[in-house]
């Protein structure tokens, strides 16, 4: 009798929980051969869900292996990590060894020892900024008399909640119209893509950052000045930043040999900064402070539902017919992956305060020093507060009907160039919605607050930033280096004789703070290609952003005495009497001075190559992953050991720039216009020609004395003959009682006699001595050749200035 294939009457049961070596993971953290189990377990209701809130569209058709395709997807969105960023390293350590509860279904045991081992390797990073590296710089100020700097340093941590995402990685089921006499199918299926931005998120920003470093040339971002003033046409910058930012040989620790299940890195990153306080001085020589991400990845794989599975059928052909008997595996019929992700910043700051003097004018034959205490810090601002500073918690997606628990805050930066870094703003938020998803991008101007809707952008549910946009973590940080300047002009000399004493005083206050930021932003953006194609893109962004709240004001007062034999007269003028005020700013720089790592974007493999660039500065754009340089993959990226280069040697101090700005004294007097020379046709006199004939011979000689002008002047404008007073700097810049030189001797004498002329017949001037003397000569400054000069030009600003190249670093 023949009998017909079926099930055999004996089952051959094997009892264990071995599957076909093959996985959809494709990377190193997991082992695609012998991946990281972690806790299984029997029944699938008691696998814990994962607690998150986003998911992608589901699909019903277990039979598809297209990455287009996902089953039981779900990722972090915004509500999940909405909360501020830890700014306490133990407490954030303890949360990522202790949650979740159910953290052997979520990440490799060995993932948080993994990521403090790397918090360890940074904290030897902050140890590169000392107050020896400020003591060093701040030599270049050691000449200047009383300065005794005090120094204080500080470190900072911050760490963001770990975003996570699971899918089904593999399952045994039955194929579609296979009876029960036939085994089940051992589907595999890849990571979606729509999850596919979620894997290897670290080991991307290491391999990236590691192509920075082959490309970085000197790192220097530009120059800026921030407070740039003109003192009688010659300028006098206050206040010079010339940022840099470099990486500094990106840290690998490795899985270990069993394949534990976690990865995580180190990017030392160092930003320097040059700080020039005043043009007239050098530049310090530039400060570097370091700022370490440590990121850490984690794949877990969990077993489901253990029970018998209908592996194969054994068929055996005997005389009488075919004889089958089922295989029954004692196996997990589901395995599902889990990716968990974690980002650290640490950077440390140091600061200086101390109390000096310098000049910076010179009015005449007095040299008007300012009297200055002024701190400079690099990495921190220069009055923390008791506490670390929270970090902006400003996020990419806007929503206005956000879910419950969504973060209120979004980011405003501004456009740059080619990259649109403004927020995004969902219309709605349906995570698993199959269909394409708009969002605007919009740029918030950071002086103006003006918000601009600046395109728009379309994004499907199997793209992988679709989920990378809803998880909302970006993180920003902030580290500042500042100048802060408080002080008081001060100087005073002065001449005397018998017959006049003349004083000539400086007084006023320049303040203010002016600051750098190190933008750091490790965040979704989006860039328009030469097609005006938006493509979403993500990377770590520096972009260096200045701001300052300052003001200059300062008098200088020329005092004169005279004796005019039947009375006396006592004048003053402000020669100088500027205020100048910059007002509060704050200007992010262009991309042609930003540090831009790219390390995501749809194009090419989003996992483990994709296409896209990164760039230092101005310097030319190379590829993060480059395809031609044996370095394409991350896999080929890990598998390199060899050494990138670190940053070249820190610029030098940079000379002083400028001299201090000189005016000159003159007095001047009114004339008619359109007079023929008055200096060639002054009247000869003898000392029987009338008093009023003397003055006008005596004034005019005096005024015509070299250096003398004849200009318009003055509001109204009048015409006038100008004379620049010959008052050299006395021996000792210090005594307010040297001798009257000759020119002012000169100057009594002439006021002397036109006060006689100006007598009435009651012996006194009408109108009184003073209104006649200041009618009869003014004074105001002037140039060397007697060139009045206007009140208004004599200190002037037009803002911060532009951003520029910054000066050769050696």
């Amino acid at each position: 009798m023949r009998l017909i294939s079926g099930v055999a009457a004996i089952a051959l049961i094997a009892c264990g929980t071995d599957e076909p070596e093959t996985s959809s993971t494709e990377s190193e953290v997991i082992n695609p051969l012998t991946p990281f189990v972690g806790t299984s377990t029997i029944l699938e209701p008691l696998f814990p869900q994962l607690a998150v809130r986003g998911r992608l569209p589901e699909t019903t058709d277990y039979t598809n292996t297209s990455r287009l395709l996902a089953r039981a997807a779900r990722f972090s969105d915004g509500t999940d990590l909405a909360g501020p960023p830890s700014t306490i390293r133990l407490s954030y350590l303890d949360s990522l060894l202790t949650n979740p509860a159910d953290a052997s279904f979520v990440q490799a045991p060995a993932f948080a020892p993994r990521v403090n081992e790397m918090l360890l390797r940074a904290d030897g990073h902050m140890g590169e900024l000392s107050d020896g590296i400020l003591t060093t710089a701040a030599k270049v100020f050691e000449h200047l008399p009383d300065f005794h700097p005090v120094y204080a340093h500080s470190t900072t941590f911050v760490g963001w909640s770990p975003p996570r995402a699971r899918w089904l990685d593999r399952q045994w089921k039955r194929a579609p119209g296979k009876p029960l006499t036939e085994p089940e199918t051992f589907y595999t299926y890849p990571t979606p893509a729509g999850l596919s931005g979620m894997p290897e998120r670290g080991a991307r920003l290491y391999c990236a950052a590691r192509e920075v470093a082959r490309n970085q040339g000197d790192g220097m971002l530009g120059r800026q000045v921030l407070l740039p003033i003109s003192i009688l046409g010659q300028h006098l910058d206050i206040g010079i930043f010339e940022p840099s930012a470099f990486v500094n040989q990106p840290e690998r620790r490795k899985p270990d040999p069993d394949n534990d299940g976690a990865q995580a890195f180190n990017v030392p990153m160092t930003f320097g900064l040059r700080i020039q306080p005043i043009s007239i001085l050098p530049s310090l020589p530039e400060i570097r402070y370091p700022f370490v991400l440590t990121t850490g990845d984690s794949e877990i794989a969990n077993r489901v539902g253990f029970e018998p599975i209908y592996e194969e059928k054994r068929c055996v052909h005997l005389f009488f017919g075919t004889v089958c008997a089922p295989i029954i595996l004692a196996t997990y019929r589901k395995h599902y992956k889990t990716v968990s992700h974690a980002d650290i910043a640490t950077s440390a700051g140091a600061s200086l305060k101390a109390a000096t003097k310098f000049p910076v004018f010179w009015a005449g034959p007095l040299l008007v020093n300012l009297g200055l205490h002024f701190g400079a810090s690099v990495g921190q601002k220069l009055d923390l507060p008791t506490g670390p500073v929270a970090p902006p918690d400003d996020r990419l997606l806007y929503l206005p009907v956000p879910p419950a628990g969504w973060p209120a805050t979004y980011r405003k930066t501004a456009t740059s160039g080619n990259y649109l870094d403004g927020h995004w703003l969902g219309q709605t938020f349906p995570p698993d919605n199959p269909a394409s998803e708009g969002f605007e991008i919009h740029s918030v101007d950071s002086d103006t607050d003006v918000d601009t809707a600046v395109t728009s952008i379309n994004i499907e549910s199997t793209d992988p930033f679709r989920s990378l946009v809803h998880a909302d973590d970006d993180h920003h940080l902030t580290p500042a280096s500042e100048l802060q300047i408080g002080g008081e002009l001060e100087g005073v000399i002065g001449f005397s004789a018998s017959i006049a004493a003349i004083q000539i005083s400086a007084s006023g206050t320049v303040t203010g703070t002016l600051g750098l930021e190190h933008d750091v932003r490790d965040a979704v953006s989006a860039t328009t290609s030469f097609l005006g194609d938006v493509l979403p893109v993500a990377g770590l962004i520096v972009t260096p952003t200045t701001y300052g709240d300052a003001s200059l004001q300062f008098i200088v007062n020329f005092h004169l005495e005279i004796d005019l034999l039947f009375d006396s007269v006592t004048v003053e003028y402000n020669i100088v009497d500027s205020t100048v005020p910059l007002g509060h700013f704050r200007k992010p720089w262009d991309e042609s001075h930003r540090l831009r790592i790219g390390t995501e974007s749809r194009l090419g493999d989003p996992t483990f190559a994709p296409v896209l660039t990164s760039h230092v500065g101005a310097g030319a754009a190379f590829f993060s992953f480059p395809p031609l340089a044996g370095r394409q993959t991350v896999n080929q990226c890990l598998a390199d050991d060899t050494d990138v280069p670190g940053p070249p040697l820190p610029c030098d101090s940079t000379p002083a720039s400028t001299t201090p700005p000189q005016s000159s004294v003159c007095m001047y007097s009114e004339i008619p216009p359109n007079q023929p020379d008055l200096c060639a046709n002054i009247p000869a006199i003898t000392p029987e020609s009338p008093v009023g004939l003397q003055c006008e011979a005596f004034k005019l000689t005096f005024l015509c004395a070299a250096a003398s002008k004849q200009q318009y002047f003055g509001t109204p404008s009048q015409y006038v003959l100008a004379h620049k007073l010959d008052l050299p700097v006395p021996a000792d810049p210090k005594d307010v009682h040297s001798p009257m030189p000759l020119d002012g001797t000169k100057l009594a004498v002439v006021a002397q006699i036109c006060a006689k002329a100006a007598k009435g017949p009651d012996g006194t001037i009408p109108g009184g001595t003073k209104a006649w003397f200041e009618s009869q000569f003014k004074f105001a400054a002037c140039e060397a050749d007697a060139t009045l000069i206007d009140p208004s030009t004599v200190v002037k600003t037009d803002g911060a200035g532009d951003v520029g190249a910054a000066r050769p670093c050696h």
